[in-house]
């Protein structure tokens, strides 16, 4: 091999892998920029994530506050009912239907179903 054919081979083995440093820089750097991107796109994840749970939060207790108002809309319509003993509990018990026929058939009063029995009076006469 004459020195030509070496300094030959040399400047090919330079030229070769200058070319493949070359890429594996562009390759690196390519990576690099893939690399920030998926870390940009985790924070933007991450944020939008917590903010999700922000806004799931505040509606949940907004939605636990108005349960919390019904429930004490009920509660104080529920204490304004007067639960008394029926004169009629017999009727009671028969269902809407069994409680009309029983009443139209014997002529009592509706008001005996539908009132306590502190509140009920005779019919008149």
């Amino acid at each position: 091999m004459t020195s030509y054919q070496i300094t030959r081979g040399l400047a090919r083995n330079f030229i070769n892998n200058n070319t493949v440093y070359k890429k594996l820089d562009v390759i690196g750097k390519k990576v690099g920029n893939l690399e920030k991107k998926m870390n940009d796109m985790d924070t933007k994840i991450g944020m939008v994530k917590n903010e999700l749970e922000s806004k799931i939060g505040m509606v949940k207790n907004e939605l636990e506050s108005k349960v919390i108002k019904v429930e004490g809309k009920v509660n104080e319509l529920k204490s304004g009912f007067k639960i008394l003993p029926y004169k009629t509990a017999g009727i009671m018990c028969t269902g809407v239907l069994g409680a009309t026929g029983l009443t139209n058939a014997f002529r009592w009063n509706p008001c005996l179903i539908f009132k306590s029995s502190e509140e009920t009076q005779p019919l008149p006469e």
